[in-house]
Protein backbone atom coordinates (compact mmCIF):
# COMPACT_ATOMS: atom_id res chain seq x y z
CA UNK A 1 0.00 0.00 0.00
CA UNK A 2 1.52 3.25 -1.13
CA UNK A 3 2.07 6.43 0.78
CA UNK A 4 -0.37 8.26 -1.41
CA UNK A 5 -3.27 5.97 -0.04
CA UNK A 6 -2.26 6.01 3.34
CA UNK A 7 -2.14 9.99 3.30
CA UNK A 8 -5.47 9.97 1.54
CA UNK A 9 -7.09 7.62 4.33
CA UNK A 10 -6.13 10.17 6.96
CA UNK A 11 -8.27 12.82 4.95
CA UNK A 12 -11.29 10.42 5.83
CA UNK A 13 -11.34 9.50 9.42
CA UNK A 14 -14.38 6.89 10.26
CA UNK A 15 -18.21 7.96 10.31
CA UNK A 16 -20.47 7.96 13.17
CA UNK A 17 -23.80 6.29 12.98
CA UNK A 18 -25.85 10.07 12.41
CA UNK A 19 -23.42 10.75 9.95
CA UNK A 20 -23.62 7.43 8.02
CA UNK A 21 -27.36 7.81 7.76
CA UNK A 22 -27.59 10.94 6.65
CA UNK A 23 -24.65 10.44 3.66
CA UNK A 24 -26.95 7.00 3.13
CA UNK A 25 -30.39 9.41 2.86
CA UNK A 26 -28.75 11.62 0.94
CA UNK A 27 -27.10 8.79 -1.54
CA UNK A 28 -30.63 6.24 -1.92
CA UNK A 29 -32.97 8.93 -1.49
CA UNK A 30 -31.60 12.01 -3.74
CA UNK A 31 -29.60 10.35 -5.62
CA UNK A 32 -26.27 12.31 -4.36
CA UNK A 33 -23.57 11.47 -5.80
CA UNK A 34 -21.40 13.40 -3.19
CA UNK A 35 -22.72 11.06 -0.36
CA UNK A 36 -22.31 8.22 -2.54
CA UNK A 37 -18.37 9.05 -3.05
CA UNK A 38 -18.04 9.89 0.75
CA UNK A 39 -19.23 6.69 1.71
CA UNK A 40 -16.93 5.25 -0.39
CA UNK A 41 -13.93 6.92 1.12
CA UNK A 42 -14.61 6.85 4.72
CA UNK A 43 -15.37 3.34 4.89
CA UNK A 44 -11.59 2.68 3.04
CA UNK A 45 -10.08 2.34 6.25
CA UNK A 46 -12.28 -1.42 6.60
CA UNK A 47 -11.05 -2.19 3.37
CA UNK A 48 -7.89 -2.25 4.30
CA UNK A 49 -8.20 -3.57 7.68
CA UNK A 50 -9.48 -6.68 5.97
CA UNK A 51 -7.06 -6.77 3.44
CA UNK A 52 -4.69 -6.79 6.29
CA UNK A 53 -5.97 -9.64 7.95
CA UNK A 54 -5.76 -11.76 4.78
CA UNK A 55 -2.27 -10.43 3.15
CA UNK A 56 -0.33 -12.34 5.84
CA UNK A 57 -2.15 -15.51 4.58
CA UNK A 58 -1.32 -14.68 0.91
CA UNK A 59 1.47 -12.44 0.89
CA UNK A 60 3.42 -14.35 -1.62
CA UNK A 61 0.66 -14.86 -4.32
CA UNK A 62 -0.94 -11.69 -3.90
CA UNK A 63 -0.45 -7.86 -2.72
CA UNK A 64 -2.39 -5.84 -0.67
CA UNK A 65 -3.26 -3.41 -2.96
CA UNK A 66 -4.80 -6.24 -4.79
CA UNK A 67 -7.09 -7.47 -1.90
CA UNK A 68 -7.51 -3.67 -1.31
CA UNK A 69 -9.06 -2.99 -4.86
CA UNK A 70 -11.22 -6.04 -4.65
CA UNK A 71 -12.01 -5.08 -1.28
CA UNK A 72 -13.19 -1.36 -2.61
CA UNK A 73 -15.45 -3.60 -5.15
CA UNK A 74 -17.08 -5.26 -2.01
CA UNK A 75 -17.70 -2.06 -0.47
CA UNK A 76 -18.95 -0.30 -3.34
CA UNK A 77 -21.85 -3.17 -3.54
CA UNK A 78 -22.17 -3.06 0.17
CA UNK A 79 -23.32 0.49 -0.42
CA UNK A 80 -25.62 -0.17 -2.89
CA UNK A 81 -27.24 -3.07 -1.30
CA UNK A 82 -27.78 -1.07 2.21
CA UNK A 83 -30.75 -1.34 3.65
CA UNK A 84 -30.96 1.91 6.11
CA UNK A 85 -34.81 0.32 7.28
CA UNK A 86 -32.88 -2.29 8.84
CA UNK A 87 -31.26 -2.33 12.32
CA UNK A 88 -28.17 -3.55 10.84
CA UNK A 89 -24.29 -1.72 11.72
CA UNK A 90 -23.23 -0.63 8.22
CA UNK A 91 -19.56 -1.76 9.15
CA UNK A 92 -20.95 -5.19 9.87
CA UNK A 93 -22.46 -5.63 6.73
CA UNK A 94 -19.75 -3.86 4.65
CA UNK A 95 -17.51 -6.37 5.91
CA UNK A 96 -19.51 -9.46 4.53
CA UNK A 97 -19.36 -7.91 1.23
CA UNK A 98 -15.48 -6.81 1.45
CA UNK A 99 -14.83 -10.20 2.70
CA UNK A 100 -16.40 -12.19 -0.13
CA UNK A 101 -14.74 -10.26 -2.82
CA UNK A 102 -11.67 -10.69 -1.51
CA UNK A 103 -11.82 -14.57 -1.20
CA UNK A 104 -13.34 -15.02 -4.37
CA UNK A 105 -10.38 -13.61 -5.76
CA UNK A 106 -7.98 -15.65 -3.21
CA UNK A 107 -10.17 -18.91 -4.63
CA UNK A 108 -9.09 -17.86 -8.63
CA UNK A 109 -5.32 -17.63 -7.95
CA UNK A 110 -3.82 -20.92 -8.30
CA UNK A 111 -5.05 -22.69 -5.22
CA UNK A 112 -1.82 -25.59 -5.04
CA UNK A 113 0.17 -23.06 -3.80
CA UNK A 114 -1.73 -22.27 -0.88
CA UNK A 115 -1.38 -24.74 2.45
CA UNK A 116 -4.44 -26.49 2.19
CA UNK A 117 -5.34 -25.12 6.23
CA UNK A 118 -5.17 -21.24 4.24
CA UNK A 119 -7.63 -21.90 2.13
CA UNK A 120 -10.22 -24.11 4.80
CA UNK A 121 -9.29 -20.41 6.91
CA UNK A 122 -10.39 -18.29 4.34
CA UNK A 123 -13.20 -19.60 2.89
CA UNK A 124 -15.20 -20.78 6.15
CA UNK A 125 -14.80 -17.11 7.21
CA UNK A 126 -17.57 -15.33 5.16
CA UNK A 127 -19.90 -17.70 6.69
CA UNK A 128 -18.70 -18.42 10.00
CA UNK A 129 -15.65 -16.91 11.21
CA UNK A 130 -15.64 -19.17 14.34
CA UNK A 131 -13.28 -21.89 12.87
CA UNK A 132 -10.60 -19.54 12.39
CA UNK A 133 -11.19 -18.17 15.71
CA UNK A 134 -10.40 -21.67 17.29
CA UNK A 135 -7.46 -22.48 15.02
CA UNK A 136 -5.92 -19.01 16.27
CA UNK A 137 -6.88 -19.36 19.53
CA UNK A 138 -4.83 -22.68 19.75
CA UNK A 139 -2.16 -20.53 18.46
CA UNK A 140 -2.28 -17.67 20.81
CA UNK A 141 -0.70 -20.08 23.68
CA UNK A 142 2.51 -19.67 21.61
CA UNK A 143 2.71 -16.10 21.67
CA UNK A 144 3.72 -13.17 24.10
CA UNK A 145 1.09 -11.54 26.69
CA UNK A 146 1.42 -8.33 24.74
CA UNK A 147 0.94 -10.22 21.64
CA UNK A 148 -1.91 -12.00 22.74
CA UNK A 149 -3.94 -9.20 23.64
CA UNK A 150 -3.34 -7.19 19.99
CA UNK A 151 -4.22 -10.49 18.31
CA UNK A 152 -7.74 -10.90 19.86
CA UNK A 153 -8.80 -7.41 19.46
CA UNK A 154 -7.09 -7.69 15.90
CA UNK A 155 -9.28 -10.12 14.62
CA UNK A 156 -12.03 -9.57 17.12
CA UNK A 157 -12.38 -12.25 20.08
CA UNK A 158 -15.21 -11.07 22.50
CA UNK A 159 -16.78 -8.64 19.84
CA UNK A 160 -16.21 -6.41 16.82
CA UNK A 161 -12.29 -6.48 15.46
CA UNK A 162 -10.56 -3.43 15.88
CA UNK A 163 -8.28 -0.77 13.81
CA UNK A 164 -4.85 -0.24 15.16
CA UNK A 165 -6.09 2.94 16.34
CA UNK A 166 -8.49 1.45 18.63
CA UNK A 167 -6.14 -1.29 19.63
CA UNK A 168 -3.74 1.25 20.34
CA UNK A 169 -6.05 2.88 22.33
CA UNK A 170 -7.03 -0.15 25.03
CA UNK A 171 -3.33 -0.94 25.22
CA UNK A 172 -1.96 2.63 25.94
CA UNK A 173 0.45 2.19 22.41
CA UNK A 174 0.95 4.17 19.53
CA UNK A 175 -0.86 2.96 16.28
CA UNK A 176 2.81 1.94 14.94
CA UNK A 177 3.93 0.30 18.03
CA UNK A 178 0.44 -2.04 17.95
CA UNK A 179 1.27 -2.23 14.10
CA UNK A 180 5.14 -3.89 14.63
CA UNK A 181 3.59 -6.51 17.09
CA UNK A 182 1.09 -7.57 15.18
CA UNK A 183 3.01 -7.96 11.86
CA UNK A 184 5.40 -9.63 14.37
CA UNK A 185 2.40 -11.99 15.66
CA UNK A 186 1.09 -12.77 12.22
CA UNK A 187 4.02 -14.08 11.13
CA UNK A 188 4.14 -16.41 14.30
CA UNK A 189 0.73 -17.46 13.85
CA UNK A 190 1.21 -18.01 9.96
CA UNK A 191 4.03 -20.88 10.77
CA UNK A 192 1.32 -22.20 13.66
CA UNK A 193 -0.99 -22.64 11.92
CA UNK A 194 0.84 -24.37 8.76
CA UNK A 195 1.65 -27.16 11.25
Amino acid sequence: MNQIFRNDLKKYPPLNNLELLELFHKYKDENDNSAYEKLINHNLRLVVHYANQYSFLVKDILTIDDLIAEGNIGLIEAIKNFDISKNVKFSYYASFWIKKYMIELIKMQDVNTFQSDEIEIIEEEVEDNSDIKLKLKKALNHLKKNEQIAVMYYFGFGGDSLTLEEIGEEMNLSKQRVGQIITKAKEKLKALIKL
